[in-house]
């Protein structure tokens, strides 16, 4: 039972990480979008001296979208194995003895 009281709390800690981090990349998604916010800075960086410097950054932060976005993947498998997993501890839970007459031949 221990096992599964870890598993659903390890689901329920990622599924709050998974809203979190998609609620930041849907965020980002939109302030990077042709008429998000990064075209109001990108018209200020060509007026300005320090262009390469910003357009670096407004790179930077495209290139943190996409390491964002492979980190949510990883995220939603580990969530799905953990469901798997809690899906198995709660059915040997529920149907102890089936496991054990799973492996035992029959007589």
């Amino acid at each position: 039972m221990q096992a599964f009281d870890w598993t659903q709390q390890a689901l329920k800690l990622l599924r709050q990480l998974l809203d979190r981090l998609s609620k930041l990349i849907e965020d980002m998604d939109k302030f990077l979008s042709h008429d998000g916010d990064i075209g109001y800075l990108r018209s200020l960086c060509c007026a300005d001296k320090g262009a390469e410097r910003a357009s670096a950054r407004i790179l930077e932060i495209s290139e943190t979208l996409v390491g964002l976005k492979s980190e949510r993947m990883k995220l939603l498998r580990l969530e799905k194995i953990c469901q798997e997993s809690a899906n198995t501890v709660r059915s040997h839970v529920r149907f102890p003895l089936l496991s054990i007459h799973a492996v035992l031949p029959f007589q």
